[in-house]
């Protein structure tokens, strides 16, 4: 007698009866006839017995949304977390899966939680810690329409997580230049002030040399002058840092108004800043960040053009501190 002649009450007895789900799932793809009858029974399995990381996040990084569904529909848990407490829409964010975002949003995914533990943001990065929520994950990869959808369904675009290396959305949007999506954010309401990781969005676009998202800030109302007592001000760190829109990013923030003279706590101006590059030069190196000569003489020439004062002279004993000091004593 062949097992499609019996009943289906006693097929189903069978397939309970069996230990793991990978048999399950064999049988469930013999024949077509048997589809209908057990896939329900392999999905209930799997919600009640997970694996390692849980069924639905596994799902998630397979993206598949109908397989999402199958889950939700079989009465998964729409928050249930993996073994770092990531919660399926977390991952989705991350990954950019619209589509199955869409999917655990109609089943009332919670849209401002946050990780039980702690992942790397990427892979081999352990000191940038990544604990959600699902806004930060999207803004961070730049995940235009995945923020939109999560902002058009009440994520909070201030949600400030302090176990998280960035604290919120625009933080993680500025630092990977993600310009579009630190825009939507910024429409959508996002503080030009916000301080965490960073002393603030202003200071940040400054240091990655992003001059647009500079101007960005500036025309919803950055203080250009906003000072960190110990790293100065914006113009202090767009002069010292080392990427393609150093020149650009001061230029724009001398046109602007900002103070060429602020001074820091330890004494210095932007201008003794460039000037003391080469102290410096160790601890820069260690963190590729070394200057070269010729553009620290350019933004010197445009720092003396703006009437910096090459009298100011920082404190005797100063050390030259960057914003990276910022973030790594955070």
């Amino acid at each position: 007698m062949s097992l499609l002649s019996l009943p289906s009450e006693l097929i189903l007895m069978v397939a309970q009866g069996l230990e793991f789900n990978r048999d399950i799932n064999s049988l469930t793809r013999t024949t077509k006839l048997l589809y209908p009858l057990l896939n329900e029974l392999l999905h209930r399995k799997n919600i009640t017995y997970p694996r390692k990381k849980n069924e639905l996040s596994w799902h998630v990084n397979l993206l598949s949304a109908e397989s999402m569904q199958q889950f939700l529909k079989y009465g998964a848990d729409v928050d249930q977390r993996d073994i770092n407490g990531l919660t399926p829409l977390i991952i989705a964010a991350r990954q950019g899966e619209l589509e199955v975002a869409k999917v655990l949003l109609e089943q009332n995914a919670d849209i401002n939680t946050v990780a039980t533990g702690v992942s790397d943001w990427a892979e081999g990065t352990p000191w940038m810690r990544f604990s959600g929520p699902p806004l930060v994950a999207a803004a961070g990869k730049g995940h235009y329409e995945m923020a939109k959808l999560l902002l058009d369904h009440g994520a909070d675009v201030n949600h400030k997580q302090t176990k998280n290396f960035f604290t919120c959305a625009l933080e993680a949007a500025i630092f990977y230049r993600r310009g579009k999506t630190a825009r939507l954010l910024l429409d959508r309401g996002a503080d030009v002030e916000t301080s965490g990781r960073f002393p603030s969005p202003l200071v940040l676009a400054s240091r990655v040399g992003d001059t647009k998202m500079v101007i960005s800030l500036l025309i919803r109302g950055a203080n250009i002058d906003f000072q960190h007592p110990k790293f100065g001000t914006a113009l202090h760190i767009a002069v010292t840092q080392s990427g393609a829109g150093r020149i650009k990013t001061t230029k724009e923030l001398l046109k602007r108004g900002a103070n060429v003279n602020a001074t820091r706590a330890d004494g210095h101006t932007a201008l003794s800043l460039v000037r003391s590059l080469p102290i410096t030069a160790y601890s820069l190196t260690t963190r590729s960040l070394a200057r070269t000569s010729s553009i620290s003489r350019d933004v010197e020439t445009l720092l003396l053009l703006f009437g910096a004062d090459p009298s100011i002279k920082p404190k005797q004993s100063s050390r030259s501190v960057t914003v990276w000091d910022y973030i790594i004593n955070t």
